[in-house]
């Protein structure tokens, strides 16, 4: 048929019906339409990229993947299609779909079929083809090994023997991790900045593709401490006493648990489950005793002193005395041997700047002043406090009708249930000490 001809013929009824049934159209337009540009494999299965196409007759057919050629093919040409060494496994249907037989990791990608002809114009579509396999072999590794409180970062990876994820999902504890502050996930990485404590706990990870899935738990443990320690003493006192017991006991929290010791004047000592047990105490015991906190996965040392005074009573009671001697003056004496330490003494009211330990001698001129007054002794220890009193007496008397003066002579007799000391004095006063402690009076 002449060509014009055959052109008029396509402008009557039976000529669009032609032309439809020959595939063509109307207006000679070659257009390409893809089902599904975006589509999924498996591995070892066949995977059609199905294409349809209208407005030309047999056009030729390119098809490119990642922008290499792979087929060309005129349809319904005698001659076979050429296709490229690396995918004989590929088909070219006579449609101009595009088979892949034994689809393997490799087709994945970015795929794009081209289709041409003389006077019938060119189209071209494209299509994103992912390849995946069963999850096998999931594992999650954390980065460092060990994770300490205070650290930069943690984080978590994956790897699968085989399988490809299409989704990832991270939690925690039953609660999705997404990006934020201290999250941040990327490819097959999540990393948790300034680890704490509170980031212990179990970490799950759950892969998915269109043909399988995959879930991994993982427990992640944060180390930390020796947090600052509750140090405790039993009993409870200030002071100890030549013989008591003791129970010194220090507890920290940390994970792993730290282990604890005693040191006391460079010596370990030994201890169950953190407590020291002292028993029978002697005063060389006193001083300072070192917990030492130890964990062991970090290395991180903490120590903390602790005081222990341990102290002796003095040695029977405190007594009071007052004497004369032979300068005519008053000799107050105030007595409380033994102890550690010493008690200190001090007759405040006589003079409060001069302390003693143990036994204090004062002397003190007479005056009316004193008479009838009573003086206190005050004692002070670490463990107890005790005073004693004198109280001395003036009476006016004729001059004593004595050949002479004997110096310090001294008569005790009881009165009023004390001890009176009667110092003569050729001046004719006679000083009277009462002592509230009957064992006061020297002979």
């Amino acid at each position: 048929m002449p060509l014009h001809s055959r052109r008029a013929l396509k402008h009557t009824c039976l000529g669009v019906l032609l032309s439809f049934l020959m595939g063509g159209v109307v207006d000679g337009q070659l257009t390409v339409t893809v089902p599904s540009p975006s589509t999924v494999a498996k591995v070892g299965r066949n995977k059609t990229l199905g294409v349809e196409y209208t407005g030309a007759v047999d056009p030729t057919v390119v098809w490119l993947k990642d922008g290499e050629t792979i087929v060309t093919w005129t349809l319904g040409s005698i001659a076979p299609p050429q296709i490229s060494a690396e995918f004989d496994t590929v088909l070219i249907e006579r449609n101009g779909s595009l088979t892949i037989r034994d689809v393997q990791l490799k087709h994945g990608g970015e795929y794009k079929v081209v289709m041409f002809k003389p006077d019938m114009g060119r189209d071209e579509a494209k299509f994103a083809l992912r390849v995946f396999d069963d999850f096998e072999s999931v594992s999650v590794s954390a980065v460092p090994a060990k994770i300490k409180e205070g650290a930069d970062t943690f984080s978590l990876s994956y790897s699968t023997g085989q399988g490809e994820a299409q989704s990832v999902k991270w939690s925690f504890d039953g609660q999705e991790i997404t990006n934020g502050t201290r999250h941040t996930i990327v490819d097959n990485r999540l990393t948790v900045k300034s680890p704490t404590r509170n980031d212990t706990g179990q970490y799950t990870l759950v892969l998915t593709n269109p043909f399988s899935s995959a879930t991994v738990v993982r427990n992640i443990t944060v180390l930390y401490g020796p947090d600052e320690p509750v140090l405790k003493i039993r009993p409870q006192k200030n002071a100890f006493e030549l013989g008591d017991s003791l129970l010194l006991s220090c507890a920290s929290d940390g994970v792993p648990a730290p282990t604890v010791s005693w040191v006391f004047g460079g010596l370990t000592l030994p201890v169950s489950q953190g407590t020291l047990n002292l028993t029978n105490v002697q005063t060389h015991q006193s001083g300072v005793y070192t917990c030492l906190l130890v964990n062991a996965e970090t290395g991180t040392r903490l120590r903390r002193n602790f005081t222990i005074n341990i102290f002796e009573r003095p040695s029977g009671s405190l007594m009071c005395s007052v004497g004369g001697n032979a300068t005519e003056d008053l000799q107050f004496r105030c007595r409380w041997p033994g102890g550690a330490p010493e008690a200190q003494l001090s007759f405040p009211a006589l003079n409060g700047s001069v302390s003693g330990s143990g036994d204090l001698n004062l002397t003190v001129t007479p005056t009316p002043s004193l008479s009838g007054r009573e003086i206190v002794c005050t004692a002070r220890h670490p463990l107890l406090q005790q005073n004693c009193s004198v109280t001395a007496r003036s009476h006016v008397i004729n001059t004593l009708s004595v050949p002479s003066f004997q110096e310090g002579r001294r008569a005790c007799r009881r009165w009023a249930g004390g001890l009176v000391v009667t110092i003569s004095c050729a001046a004719g006063l006679t000083w009277s000490a009462v002592v509230a402690t009957p064992r006061c009076c020297d002979p």
